[in-house]
């Protein structure tokens, strides 16, 4: 296709790529983005971001 966004697999990584960028990559354990957009909810060990309903985002402890 004419897209310049691609995917590629190899056996350590999976990159995204965007013409000569690589705005995402996945190794072992780990998602490496230079940009994220959550709509909703982020979990980060017991910690919840939340997005609350007048449009404000709250840290929350949600436990392990």
């Amino acid at each position: 296709t004419d897209s310049e966004f691609k995917l590629l697999i190899t056996n350590t990584r999976i990159l995204f790529t965007e013409g000569n960028d690589i705005p995402a990559y996945i190794t072992n354990q780990a998602l490496h983005i230079k940009k994220a957009v959550i709509d909703e909810e982020l979990q980060q060990g017991g910690f919840l971001w939340k997005s609350r309903s007048n449009g404000n985002v709250g840290l929350v402890w949600k436990g392990v």
